[in-house]
Formats: structure tokens, C-alpha cells, sequence
């Protein structure tokens, strides 16, 4: 389903208990960027606490779109990022230590889905 909340482009599916699937196409970066850091703030204030962001179809993730994903995880939402292997982070991404926040970074969808799914299903608040 595309979600039509404030007009962003993402589409979300739900995967589990408070998870869900996020999906951004193309770039992310200034106005993309800021409706993906008000979607995931929405989300996590809504009490989704696990999502899976799906990058595999973005070039992209400029600085904003970074600081989403930081701002994001410091409000206790655990993001799995699935990118392709040549996906290539930019600076602010690699300074930021994300994956030492809570970032966990998956190079198949499938993979990050069944992670997710087993963590809501055991119960576990894992970072």
C-alpha cells in the first residue's frame, strides 16, 4: 500500500506486531528527505518500534536523509536497511556511526524481513 499520510511517496506494509516494511524510491535528499524524517518521527510517536527500510531502488541518501535515520533511531525506532551492495554511503552516513545506534544494515530483503519478524516474535527489545 503507498501511504497518502502528509503526501509522502513511501509505501509501507506492516510485517509484524509494531513493524513494518518502509519503502523509498529514488533519491533521498531535501524534500524527500525531510517527509522520510517526519514519516519514520509519525511512526515511532504511533508505537512502531522495528521497521525495515527498504533502499534497494535509491541512488541517494544525502546528509538530511542521514540525520532522519539518526533522528530516527534516537527516538527508539530500530531500523533494518536493506541497500544493494554497491549502494555507496556518503560521509555524514560513515561519520555517524549509525550501525553503532541501532542501525542494522541487510543486503536482502528477505533476510531483513524474516530478522525483523523473528525479533517481534520472540519478544526481545534488542538494539
Amino acid at each position: 500500500m503507498t501511504s497518502d499520510y502528509d503526501g509522502d511517496p513511501f509505501e509501507i506494509e506492516p510485517i509484524a506486531p509494531r513493524a513494518l516494511c518502509l519503502t523509498v524510491r529514488d533519491k533521498v535528499r531535501g524534500r524527500r528527505a525531510r517527509q522520510l524524517a517526519v514519516r519514520l518521527e509519525t511512526l515511532a510517536i504511533e508505537g512502531t518500534r522495528r521497521a525495515v527500510l527498504d533502499l534497494r531502488e535509491t541512488s541517494f541518501l544525502d546528509s538530511l536523509g542521514t540525520a532522519a535515520l539518526e533522528d530516527a533511531l534516537a527516538r527508539g525506532l530500530r531500523l533494518h536497511v536493506v541497500v544493494r551492495r554497491s549502494f555507496s554511503f556518503d560521509g555524514p552516513f560513515t561519520a555517524r556511526s549509525l550501525t553503532r545506534q541501532g542501525l542494522r544494515l541487510h543486503h536482502s530483503l528477505q533476510e531483513a524481513l524474516d530478522t525483523v519478524r523473528d525479533l517481534s516474535g520472540s519478544g526481545l527489545v534488542l538494539a
